[in-house]
C-alpha cells in the first residue's frame, strides 16, 4: 500500500482515486481486448503476455489479470459491478471538468455487457467475456 499526499483541498484524494480507477478499468479492458484479439487471430493468447514482458508497455497488472482471464478465473478482488459504478463516477467527474468521455463510454458499454451477462459479482477481469462473443464463449 502506498500513501500519496494530494494536498489540503477537500476531495483531492477522491479525485486521485477516480483517476487511478480510470487507469485500472482501462488497462484491464485493453488487456482483455488484446488477449481476445490474439486468440481470434489464431495465436495462443499467452503470446501477447510474453510479447509485452519486459518491454516499456509491460504492466504486472496485465499479467495478473490476463492469466485469470485466460483461465476463466474471476475470483473477485474488485468486482466488475464496482468497476462499472466507478466508471459512472469517473464519467461524471470528467464531464464536470470538461474532459472528453469517449473512452469512458466504451468502458461503460464493455463492463455493462459483462455485468448483464451475469459477471457483475466476479472480478473486473471478467470484462474479457465482452470480447469473446455472446456469453463469453468464443469469437
Amino acid at each position: 500500500m502506498k500513501t500519496v499526499w494530494t494536498g489540503p483541498e477537500v476531495g483531492a484524494g477522491t479525485a486521485l482515486k477516480l483517476a487511478c480507477n480510470a487507469w485500472i478499468a482501462s488497462i484491464t479492458a485493453a488487456a482483455a481486448q488484446s488477449l481476445a484479439l490474439a486468440g481470434a487471430l489464431g495465436l495462443d493468447p499467452k503470446l501477447f503476455l510474453t510479447a509485452i514482458e519486459g518491454a516499456p508497455a509491460d504492466c504486472g497488472y496485465a499479467h495478473a489479470k490476463g492469466e485469470g482471464m485466460l483461465a476463466g478465473s474471476y475470483e473477485p478482488q474488485f468486482t466488475l459491478d464496482a468497476a462499472l459504478k466507478d466508471v459512472d463516477l469517473i464519467d461524471g467527474a470528467a464531464r464536470g471538468a470538461g474532459v472528453d468521455t469517449t473512452l469512458l463510454a466504451a468502458l461503460r458499454g464493455l463492463y455493462g455487457e459483462a455485468s448483464a451477462a451475469g459477471h457483475g459479482r466476479e472480478d473486473l477481469a471478467a470484462v474479457y467475456t465482452s470480447f469473446r462473443g455472446p456469453g463469453g464463449t468464443g469469437s
